[in-house]
């Protein structure tokens, strides 16, 4: 037996980092728990761009404004179109909600999302502390949904209005 153990999220990123850039590189290194494969994977899925534009989104919607509406529409629709990396998506989501929460909590800890670093404060005001909670909550509601084989869109459209609603 050949025993493998995970890499360390700096090992990883500098594998990485010949073809990402190195905030980049660190964030798929945590995303993926030191798997260099599966960081190389969630880059050619480009998943992270995707959720770049999505919390951008979310971060700086107003959800009294006319265009709310629309916008959620059509992160679900964005969401429900990747099918079996929906999943991925949720868990980046996730993990931007949990940075969130370290941040509200005062605590600078293990950040995942390095690339992120300009949607940090703008994210903490948007949410607090109970909402950032609740929306962890969504997204886990979401995936048992998925898991009973609901449907995609409608589970992101609930989810994506969830998110918005539990903004400060």
């Amino acid at each position: 037996l050949v025993p493998f153990s995970p890499l360390t999220y700096q090992e990883t990123a500098a594998l990485l980092s010949p073809k990402v850039e190195p905030s980049q590189a660190l964030t798929l290194a945590a995303v993926a728990e030191g798997s260099p494969g599966r960081a190389m994977l969630l880059d050619d899925m480009g998943l992270l761009e995707l959720r770049h534009s999505m919390i951008d989104t979310l971060t700086h919607l107003n959800q009294e404004s006319p265009e709310a509406i629309g916008a959620v529409y059509d992160l679900a629709a964005q969401a429900a179109a990747l099918k079996e990396n929906l999943g991925e998506l949720l868990n980046l989501l996730a993990t931007w909600l949990r940075d969130l929460t370290l941040l509200a909590l005062q605590s600078k800890g293990q950040l995942i999302n390095h690339d992120l670093a300009e949607l940090l404060e703008p994210g903490r005001l948007a949410w607090d502390h109970s909402g950032l909670l609740a929306a962890l909550d969504h997204i886990n509601q979401a995936r048992r949904q998925l898991l009973r084989n609901c449907n995609r869109a409608l589970v992101c459209e609930v989810l994506f209005f969830a998110l918005l609603r539990e903004k400060c």
